[in-house]
C-alpha cells in the first residue's frame, strides 16, 4: 500500500515535472485510496492477529481469500458501471478472481 503511494508520488512529480510539497498530499492520497482499501481488510486482520484475537495462519489464509473475494466484487461492480449485464459482469468478476488465484499459484510455486 505505501510502496503504491510512494510511486504514485513518484509519478505525479514525472507527469508535473516538479517537485511535490505537503499541499499535494491529498492529490496522492486521491489516487491511492483504491489501494488502501483494497488492504484494509487484511490489515484488519493482521492487526486482530496482533491483538491476540486470532492465530497468524487464520489470519493469513482470511486475509488471501477476502481478496480474491474483493477481486471478483471489483471485476463485478466493474462490469456493472460499464452498462454489462448481471451475467456479463459476473464473468468479470470471475475472470478478476481467477487472475488472483493464478497469482497465488505463482508464489506459492516460487
Amino acid at each position: 500500500m505505501f510502496a503504491n503511494a510512494y510511486a504514485d508520488w513518484l509519478q505525479i512529480e514525472i507527469d508535473q515535472s516538479r517537485r511535490l510539497g505537503l499541499s499535494d498530499v491529498p492529490a496522492v492520497a486521491g489516487h491511492s485510496v483504491g489501494v488502501a482499501l483494497g488492504a484494509l481488510p487484511a490489515l484488519l486482520l493482521f492487526i486482530a492477529a496482533w491483538l491476540g484475537l486470532m492465530a497468524i495462519a487464520t489470519a493469513v489464509d482470511l486475509a488471501v481469500w477476502t481478496g480474491i473475494a474483493m477481486l471478483f466484487a471489483l471485476g463485478y461492480a466493474a462490469g456493472r458501471l460499464q452498462g454489462d449485464t448481471k451475467p456479463s459482469a459476473m464473468s468479470h468478476g470471475v475472470k478478476l478472481a481467477v487472475v488472483g488465484l493464478g497469482v497465488l499459484l505463482i508464489k506459492y510455486i516460487i
